[in-house]
């Protein structure tokens, strides 16, 4: 080791001690082989808990600030040959045997022929703390990371424009079937599990991602070793880094049950919407109108013919919030006529009052174009109902006309003397009309049901 042995100065001593007492860190003076104590300055004795008294003139050892443990000759075996200095942490003991962790540095130099230490004390324990509260950190990072059920994973994007993963969590051993440390080191082990239809969707996103820094997604599927096909949701951050990297943080998330799933239920809304569709061309099909609505009277259904017979177009039906307001539209309309004389009579108290439910469950109303309209009302068992509408008019006037025309019949065969009869296939009378019956004061009930040889 060095040796320094010259006279001092009487300034340069006065300099020397006015610095060391005054030195914000703890310093000491000691003997190098056995740790006397020689001088310590006033942050020293805050440091220790010591008094001045107590401590000039003993040994480390006597005062017990290193320990049993020989750490003081540990450290001092660190010394660097070369220049006589050295820089050690430790922990003291002080005068309340707390224990303290420091910092220590020291110089090595000869004073009167012997060695001594001048040395600097530190105290580490905010720091120690702090290590201790990061590491405690970085554990539970590990841990959350190693035991997370996705894939947590930093990629970069160098500005050469290779590509690498710097950090992928444990989880790709169970989702893509790779051992993380050969991730690490190629990447290209990972992305050849990719199916082969998803990677162009793959590049092109994470090639988007790279040219906006817009967050990266993408649904897509990998092989496993063992021949299983798995879907996974890729979801990450990208950062540009100061060197031109780009680094991307984010995570693989397992998705294949959730995936199915869905494509389930999309399979089922597709075939429920076909039925659908295939049902709302059967019923714009049909020869009657068709409306349905539900327990609060809402127009739930409705097909092509209702919109014909009412004369009412698509977007105004669309615009009703409940079969009320279609009842008002027509009333302003004048589709029942003055007084609802278009309406049967059983059902006018009905729409008079726009009720939609109660009234007679069929019923007959004229158009303003003079057609005819049966309406007829069904419950269902959800509470709703559904309302058909058939255009009879040809019936009615069929049966007016045949009405009309029995009527006539019976006028003319009124004032003839003769009579007359219908016979069914077996000839028996049905009906026997004739004055002469009457005169001859003959019943016609007894010909009724009987042939005429019975007569």
């Amino acid at each position: 080791m060095p040796s320094v042995n010259v006279p001092v100065p009487p300034i340069a001593a006065a300099l020397f001690a006015a610095a060391f007492q005054n030195n914000q860190q703890a310093a000491s003076l000691t003997r190098v082989h056995d740790g006397l104590v020689i001088e310590v300055n006033e942050a020293w004795l805050a440091l220790t808990g010591f008094d001045r008294a107590q401590v000039i003139g003993k040994t480390t050892l006597e005062l017990g600030i290193w320990g049993p443990g020989g750490q003081r000759a540990q450290a001092l075996a660190k010394t660097d040959g070369a220049t006589g200095l050295l820089s050690v942490e430790g922990v003291i003991t002080t005068r309340e045997k707390r224990q303290l962790p420091v910092r220590f540095s020291a110089t090595q130099f000869d004073l009167n022929g012997q060695a001594h230490l001048l040395g600097f004390m530190q105290d580490a324990s905010g720091q120690l703390f702090a290590t201790k509260e990061s590491r405690e950190k970085l554990d539970f990072i590990e841990k959350l990371t190693q035991r997370a059920p996705v894939i947590l994973f930093q990629f970069r994007i160098r500005p050469d424009g290779s590509g690498h993963f710097p950090y992928v969590s444990q989880a790709i051993r169970e989702l893509f079937g790779v051992d993380p440390a050969d991730v690490i080191r190629d990447g290209r082990i990972a992305l050849e599990r990719v199916h082969a239809n998803d990677v162009g969707a793959m590049n092109l996103a994470i090639r988007e991602s790279y040219q906006t820094l817009k967050p990266w997604q993408l649904r897509f599927r990998v092989n496993l070793p063992s021949g299983e096909l798995r879907w996974l949701l890729g979801e990450a951050v990208p950062e540009r880094l100061a060197d031109g990297s780009t680094v991307w943080y984010g995570s693989f998330a397992d998705i294949t049950k959730r995936k199915l799933e869905f494509d389930e239920l999309e399979q089922t809304r597709s075939q429920m919407e076909e039925k659908t569709s295939g049902l709302q061309i059967a019923l714009d099909n049909m020869s009657q109108g068709i409306l349905r609505l539900d327990v609060q009277t809402r127009i739930t259904q409705y097909n092509q013919r209702l919109l014909e017979l009412l004369d009412i177009d698509q977007a105004t039906m669309d615009g009703f919030a409940d079969g009320s307001a279609l009842l008002e539209f027509q009333r302003g309309r004048g589709d029942f006529g003055a007084d609802f004389s278009y309406v049967e009579t059983a059902a006018r108290p009905l729409i008079a009052t726009e009720a939609v439910n109660g009234g007679p469950d069929q019923y007959l109303r004229r158009t303003h174009n003079g057609r005819t309209l049966e309406i007829k009302t069904t419950p269902l068992t959800d509470g709703g109902v559904v309302r058909t509408f058939a255009d009879v008019t040809h019936f009615v006037e069929a049966q007016a006309a045949l009405h009309k025309s029995e009527s006539r019949f019976r006028d003319l065969t009124g004032l003839s003397s003769d009579w007359y009869w219908e016979q069914d296939a077996q000839h028996r009378f049905v009906d026997v009309v004739g004055d002469n019956f009457l005169s001859r004061g003959v019943a016609i009930d007894s010909y009724i049901g009987k042939t005429r040889w019975d007569s």
